[in-house]
């Protein structure tokens, strides 16, 4: 500092100018600190959060990154070398006790790490007599559910039955109802097999998709989007490729910017506090180089203690935001500071330092002959009680335009991460209400062969605390008069070998009708349930028949813009033939008529609901009519658990089920939507803190860029307040202020919104749709009164000082 000075007189300044201006200098480096604190906040958490959902994300769906189905080594050849290959050889069927079980998949150690089960008990299999089960399992074996006991099974390999003793070594969590490739639910090691499935991982999986891609290999590897969803494919038809996510390059840009803006601002409106002392300087011989080299060392003094106590500060509330989650989720604490973090503060630190020489150069152009007193203009003295309030808030902003440029750069960020979270939240409650609308049932039992004896379908559904649906269908060939009316039904029309035309339909009987009936009945049923014999009921869907320049096309849309079928109606009748299930040729013609007594056409029906029901038309019947024309081709059995006990007995006798039946298999929907249920909730906590923080913070940089500058305009506040300028007048005149920056900062926001989703090729009336929506504007609102009342307030507790001290220059 002495070197930068002639005399020691202008050294005594320097020092007493910064120790008469410690109120203004704390907020100086409070605004820097801030933004270092965000700037680390907002990296750990992006980070951290990144690597806890691919983690998340991969004890779940697994950490291979793609799998060629039936693997041949001329695919995998083609590949780069640096990917790691796990195999998954497929042994075939296993019986035990001399009933099939479920099936065996031997994974090399590779394979072992790649699948990543989540072992409740115990380890992976090392031997050949080694086998690892999922829970469910030993309630198939009927055997207790406990590592290092031994059981006999028999496998097919290579053409021959093997019978031998495998000792359980772990216990794996269910899996087979939610992984993307097959594994067996009996797991062993160190077997070989002619069928195979080869897993693919490499340390970069996005170039490793991208050259699957450019090899035209996807026709034989599937991709793990579960585990890898984050990466985007390209909509352009011109490319087809994947890349990071849009969401991840927004936030890293964004962090940049709050950084670079936060410091610029801040040392802009210091500037505008400081330059009386830089005339001061000027004309007791410093020179402008001078002046710029201590603005410059002041400003890197300043942000590298910020820097400092901003990574501290940002490295604890970090900790407790990750510590929070990992305390709700009951997952595995992850404090990640990786090279993405590095890269991000690096840049932070960059454009931080770039701010400190913008403001620089305008120490430097101060000329010596500036005014050493700031004054105000005679005229508009006089006017201060005449002049418009309005025209002096654009004069506020006209006046300061890079500090307000930079404000509205903020709040423009501001609002971005605004609506990021709002349309987080509104991501979180449709995904809940959808998880809620497709309630399913919670288990769904299906042969696509065989047909259930009415004896065990009876076993079913006599299982205390247990709702139950049995559905029994059969494929029919339809005719009624006027058919070759029906322009909905040109699609499924058939000529049989008289050349009569006939509808291709399914013809439906439910053991649970008040389940059924009670649905009709919600969806404005017209007509009645059949009841007696030779009645039926006709299901339609809402659909609309028009051309797509290939000929008739049908779309599944609202009941209002279809096209009615006005012959299938209320007191019609409807012939209906036989259909072969195989050939789809009809088999034998029954010769009867059927009375229609109801017909219902659905209009946005509920998933579950829509289950009870086919997808195109249908036709529905009573028992006695079905068991006197009809047999069965399908089977559909759905089950409701009411109490938890029925769980343990239904599983049993689905696993009983599927040893009778082996072409039968069950589904657990009921975990599926559990699964979904906590990704749901995962997602929005991470959102949520992270964006929230984000949003807090801006606000709070906003806060202080404004209260820097009005302390640097501490002086002429209290001049105005002086000569009879109301407070009442400034409120209205910074009010003004802050309405002009957020408007501006909304507009640039829209346009910017409007760009984006021009470049996805929507167009501008359902752009119209999306910005126009009540909730947008909500957000749009309530965050505008956030950031007026950050930028107004500011004001009010200036002028709560006294007007002598407002004047005053030393404080």
């Amino acid at each position: 500092m002495i070197n930068m000075f002639k005399h020691n007189y202008i050294q005594k300044i320097a020092y007493d100018n910064i120790r008469k201006q410690k109120k203004f200098y704390k907020f100086v480096f409070i605004s820097l600190v801030m933004v270092f604190v965000l700037s680390t906040i907002i990296s750990i958490l992006f980070a951290s959060y990144e690597e806890i959902g691919y983690r998340e994300r991969y004890e779940r769906y697994g950490l291979w990154s793609a799998v060629v189905k039936n693997s041949n080594d001329s695919v995998i050849q083609q590949l780069e070398d640096d990917v790691d290959i796990g195999y998954i050889y497929d042994l075939g069927d296993v019986q035990y006790q001399g009933q099939k079980v479920g099936t065996m998949s031997s994974l090399d150690k590779t394979a072992q790490e790649l699948v990543k089960l989540n072992l409740e008990d115990g380890r992976m299999p090392y031997q050949q007599d080694e086998i690892v089960l999922e829970e469910d399992q030993f309630l198939n074996l009927g055997i207790p559910q406990k590592i290092h006991q031994t059981i006999e099974l028999s496998i097919m390999y290579q053409g021959q039955e093997l019978t031998r003793e495998y000792k359980i070594v772990g216990i794996v969590s269910n899996y087979t109802q939610i992984y993307d490739t097959s594994l067996g639910n009996i797991i062993t090691s160190q077997i070989t097999s002619n069928q195979y499935d080869a897993l693919l991982y490499s340390q970069d999986n996005l170039n490793l998709w991208n050259e699957i891609i450019e090899k035209e290999l996807e026709t034989d590897i599937l991709f793990n989007t579960n585990t890898y969803k984050y990466y985007q494919q390209s909509t352009s038809p011109l490319k087809n490729s994947y890349e990071e996510g849009d969401y991840t390059k927004i936030l890293s840009r964004m962090i940049i910017c709050v950084g670079f803006v936060g410091v610029l601002g801040t040392m802009v409106s210091a500037m505008a506090k400081r330059t009386e002392n830089f005339v001061l300087m000027r004309a007791i011989g410093t020179t402008s180089k001078q002046i710029q080299k201590m603005v410059i060392y002041e400003g890197i003094i300043l942000i590298f203690i910020a820097l400092l106590i901003g990574l501290i500060i940002g490295v604890f509330l970090s900790s407790i935001v990750l510590y929070a989650y990992y305390q709700l989720m009951g997952g595995t604490f992850i404090f990640i500071v990786n090279k993405t973090f590095y890269i991000q503060f690096c840049l932070s630190l960059l454009t931080s330092l770039i701010g400190i020489f913008i403001p620089s150069f305008q120490a430097y152009s101060i000329p010596l002959t500036g005014k050493i007193q700031q004054k105000v203009k005679r005229n508009r003295v006089r006017k201060v009680r005449k002049i418009n309030i309005l025209s002096l808030g654009f004069k506020e902003f006209a006046d300061h335009k890079m500090v307000s440029f930079l404000l509205i750069v903020i709040i423009f960020i501001g609002i971005m991460i605004g609506d990021l979270m709002n349309l987080s939240v509104e991501s979180y409650v449709d995904t809940n209400n959808s998880i809620r609308e497709k309630s399913d049932f919670d288990y769904i039992l299906r042969s696509s062969q065989e047909v259930f004896s009415q004896k065990d379908l009876n076993k079913l559904t006599n299982i205390n605390g247990l709702e139950s649906q049995i559905i029994h269908s059969q494929k029919i060939y339809a005719t009624w008069p006027g058919i070759e009316n029906e322009k909905s039904m040109v699609r499924l029309r058939s000529l049989n070998h008289s050349s009569s035309l006939y509808q291709k339909m399914s013809i439906l009987y439910y053991e649970n009708e008040n389940m059924v009936k009670d649905v009709l009945t919600k969806y404005n049923l017209q007509g009645r349930f059949p009841e007696n014999d030779n009645e039926i009921l006709i299901v339609k869907p809402c659909i609309q028949v028009h051309e797509n320049g290939y000929g008739l096309s049908i779309d599944h849309l609202e009941c209002d813009n279809n096209i009615l079928d006005i012959d299938l109606k209320v007191g019609n009748n409807l012939m209906i033939s036989y259909i072969n299930t195989y050939d789809d040729s009809i088999e034998k013609s029954i010769d009867r008529e059927f009375n229609i007594v109801g017909t219902i056409e659905f209009n946005n029906i509920k998933p579950k609901e829509e289950r009870l029901f086919n997808y195109d038309f249908a036709v529905i019947t009573n028992s006695s009519t079905y068991q006197k024309y009809f047999e069965d081709h399908e089977q559909l059995c759905y089950f409701d658990i009411s109490a938890k006990s029925s769980v343990f007995e239904l599983k049993k006798e689905l696993f009983e089920m599927q040893k009778r039946y082996p072409d039968s298999s069950y589904h657990d929907t009921s975990s599926e939507l559990q699964l979904r249920s906590i990704q749901n909730i995962e997602l929005i906590l991470k959102d949520s803190s992270f964006f929230f923080i984000f949003l807090i913070g801006t606000m709070v940089l906003t806060y202080l860029q404004r209260k820097i500058k009005v302390l640097s305009l501490k002086s002429e506040i209290g001049l105005y307040r002086s000569i009879g300028m109301t407070k009442k007048q400034f409120y209205f005149i910074h009010l003004f202020y802050g309405i002009i920056i957020y408007l501006l900062a909304v507009m640039i926001y829209i346009c910017f919104y409007i760009v984006s989703l021009l470049r996805t090729g929507m167009g501008f009336k359902d752009i119209g749709e999306m910005i126009l929506t009540p909730i947008h504007g909500m957000v749009i609102l309530i965050l505008g009164i956030c950031f007026i009342a950050v930028i107004f307030f500011p004001i009010h507790s200036q002028l709560k000082e006294n007007v002598l001290s407002s004047i005053s220059r030393d404080s």
